[in-house]
Formats: structure tokens, C-alpha cells, sequence
């Protein structure tokens, strides 16, 4: 049979086989278990038109359901791809902006941030989340001027300063934006340390 060809079966296949199941059931109504037949007497045959009607339409209203659950299962991921496709490809730019991180510091955080939720058994919108943040945790870099994050040689404290002013400036940013799970809170806190001596918080493990 696998030379059959396979797709979705021709309307006048559903009408077929509820055409029987409909002079099935009405042979059960007319002669079927005690009392039934009492009732209903030759009358069940009667009622098979009606009974292959109901089940025909019911037949395409079913699958004109799973028509319309897959369409839109289809276009929901499609627009998961499309925002997934702009978060990386902003977070890119931000990788570009500055020389003073490793080339592709995004794509590794990302791809550590994801596996250690995915380890701590993180539900999957908790990992979307970390995975989100994770490339875009250094979006407050685009507010520092180029001139400081490109600069060869020692930050002055006042330099220094709002390099720091980043995390709190990409929480700000992406607080804006409704995401459906925590992410603002993973950028604030993204160079916070065990020890406390991260910022902004300054938070201790």
C-alpha cells in the first residue's frame, strides 16, 4: 500500500463512508438492542439520511477546524521566526559596537545562558526568556558613546562609570517591551557577582 499516494482525502470519500456508517447505524436503531427496536421499530432506517447528513457535515466542520488550527500554528511560528530574527540580528549590532568584547560575545553568552536553564529545569518560557536576554543583555551599550567602549587603554572612574550605566539603561529600554516572559530583570542584573562586588545592585549570592 505505500504506493498509494498520499494527501488529503477527496470530499466524495467522507460522503461514501458516512453513507454506510449512517445505513450502519440506522439498521442498529431499527433491529438493534432491546427496546430500540421497540421504539423506534422500521423507523431507524428513516433516520439514516439524517444520520449521514449529520455525520458528513460534522466530518467537514472537523476538518475545516484542523485546517484553521494548523494555519495558524503555521503563522504563529512564523512569527516566532521573525522576532527571533530581529532580536539577533539587533544583537549583532550591539556585538559591533563594541571592540572591547570578543567577536560573537552574544552568540556564546546565548548559547551558555540557554543551556545552564535548560540544566536547572527552567520551564520553556523561563528559557525563552534567559535566551532572550542573553542577546540582548547588552543592548544599554548603544546609549554609551563609541569613543569609551572603543577606547585601547584604561577607563577613567568617570569612563568607567557609565560603561557600568548600561545594565541599568537596557532594562530601561527593554521594560518598554511586552515581552511574554522576565526579561528586564535578567539585563539589570546580568554583571551582578556571587561575591557582591557586581553592579548596579552590588547584589551577593
Amino acid at each position: 500500500m505505500t504506493h498509494l499516494r498520499r494527501g488529503p482525502l477527496h470530499p466524495h470519500t467522507w460522503l461514501l463512508a458516512t453513507t454506510i456508517a449512517g445505513a450502519f447505524l440506522g439498521g442498529i436503531l431499527a433491529s438493534g438492542p432491546l427496546g430500540v427496536a421497540d421504539l423506534l421499530g422500521s423507523s431507524g432506517y428513516l433516520l439514516a439520511p439524517l444520520v449521514v447528513l449529520f455525520l458528513y457535515f460534522a466530518s467537514r466542520a472537523g476538518t475545516a477546524y484542523l485546517t484553521y488550527v494548523r494555519e495558524h500554528e503555521r503563522h504563529m511560528q512564523q512569527m516566532s521566526d521573525l522576532h527571533l530574527s530581529t532580536i539577533e540580528a539587533l544583537a549583532v549590532a550591539i556585538d559591533a559596537k563594541d571592540d572591547q568584547t570578543a567577536q560573537n560575545h552574544i552568540r556564546r553568552v546565548h548559547a551558555y545562558a540557554a543551556g545552564l536553564a535548560k540544566a536547572m529545569g527552567m520551564s520553556d518560557s523561563e528559557i525563552q526568556g534567559v535566551k532572550t536576554a542573553a542577546l540582548l543583555h547588552d543592548i544599554g551599550k548603544l546609549a554609551i558613546p563609541e569613543h569609551i567602549l572603543s577606547k585601547p587603554g584604561r577607563l577613567t572612574q568617570e569612563e568607567f562609570q557609565k560603561v557600568q550605566a548600561h545594565a541599568q539603561i537596557g532594562a530601561e529600554i527593554i521594560s518598554n517591551v511586552p515581552f511574554p516572559y522576565a526579561v528586564a530583570p535578567l539585563i539589570l542584573s546580568h554583571h551582578e557577582r556571587w561575591d557582591g562586588k557586581g553592579y548596579p545592585m552590588g547584589l551577593e549570592g
